[in-house]
């Protein structure tokens, strides 16, 4: 009888592990501020976002007008002074305030209805707006001085920049350095284009927002904070049933240490076989689900724009990182369970060794 029950919480024990461990864990993913950073940074997401960033900045219409003239920054050019605007650093640091923040709000959802929580971008965009005109201010600066014959060439559209009005500078055909004046009335109009270049970004990434005088993200709301609240019940649910569980194996068997051992081993090793059979198979065919030729992400495809198309693979690639990072973690808590379980197997094994009676040492003493 000991035996069946034994074991019958022991396949008990599995079953709860195998269920309850990736759960709990996911949710721990999700609400560990530190874990989504590390994602953050392993699935390199700064580097992405600053390769999209130019791709999207780089293609309106305002820098298409430079194309042809030697006003042109090159595409690493503007990379970096996208990355120094927005350095890795700063990010990971709004992102992790800005999940402390969600995870707050969670717990205690404010009751004023004008809220937010997320990144607000103003200020990177006009600093970014500065950056980028000093980058062609830079350029500029390189090119040799203009001749009066260039100078001439050019005039009719100086009246046109002292009055203010919106001058094409790709007819401008600038290919040498004019008079301070006349930069700083050229400049005046390039600033203008480069601001409305980069208004392309958004204002802010809002991971909850209401600004309005009705708050229609009550449902949200409620929603986020009953999730708050089963992950962190169900943890010590959860892992309170295991203990329970395995406490019963221990006072069935407490007689003998040897059995205790071996049977206390037993979902040890079945969760360590049974637990990573999913994760491996979604690591083996991770590439597959995660391509963009999937099924399932057919809309990158079939868009005209080519920048949504690379914000929906940044996303897609995203995602696939982290579910590779939580599947691999999983893996590994599997191995440890059946390092455990195999060290308390063995262990058994060893107090079952009996040891020699003193006639039998001195039988083989003698031999």
């Amino acid at each position: 009888m000991r035996t069946f029950f034994s074991y019958f919480f022991g396949i008990a024990v599995t079953f709860l592990a195998v269920t309850f461990v990736p759960i709990e864990r996911l949710l721990d993913e999700i609400m560990n501020t530190q874990k989504l950073i590390d994602n953050v940074q392993s699935a390199n997401l700064h580097e992405n976002l600053c390769r999209l960033t130019v791709q999207k900045i780089v293609e309106q219409k305002q820098f298409g007008l430079l194309i042809n003239t030697p006003l042109m920054p090159a595409q690493d050019d503007v990379r970096e002074v996208i990355q120094q605007t927005f350095p890795e650093e700063w990010l990971l640091n709004n992102l992790a305030a800005a999940h402390a923040d969600l995870i707050n709000f969670m717990k205690d959802p404010v009751t004023d209805e004008r809220y937010f929580v997320g990144i607000l971008l103003t200020d990177r965009k006009n600093l970014l707006s500065e950056n980028l005109t000093m980058l062609i201010e830079a350029k500029m600066n390189s090119l040799p001085q203009c001749t009066y014959q260039e100078l001439i060439k050019m005039s009719p559209n100086f009246l046109t920049m002292r009055k203010g009005m919106y001058i094409d500078i790709s007819k401008l055909n600038v290919t040498c350095r004019p008079p301070e004046a006349v930069q700083k009335l050229l400049f005046k109009s390039l600033r203008i284009q480069i601001e409305r270049a980069v208004n392309v970004l958004p204002d802010s990434l809002g991971l909850l927002k209401s600004t309005s005088g009705k708050n229609d993200q009550i449902g949200i709301i409620r929603e986020l904070k009953s999730l708050y609240r089963f992950a962190q019940s169900f943890a010590v649910f959860g892992y309170g049933v295991l203990l329970f569980f395995l406490m019963l194996i221990v006072i069935i068997n407490y007689e003998n240490l040897s059995v205790l051992l071996h049977r206390l081993g037993f979902p040890f090793v079945l969760s360590g076989i049974l637990l990573p059979l999913p994760f491996a198979l979604f690591l083996a065919k991770s590439n597959e689900i995660f391509s963009m030729s999937s099924k399932h992400f057919t809309y990158g495809e079939v868009s005209a724009d080519s920048v949504s198309y690379e914000a929906l693979h940044l996303i897609v690639s995203f995602v696939k990182s982290l579910a590779e990072q939580y599947s691999w973690n999983m893996v590994y808590l599997a191995v440890i369970s059946l390092i455990i379980g195999i060290g308390l197997i063995v262990w058994s094994r060893i107090l079952r060794i009996t040891p020699l009676s003193p006639l039998d040492s001195r039988d083989e003493t003698s031999i």
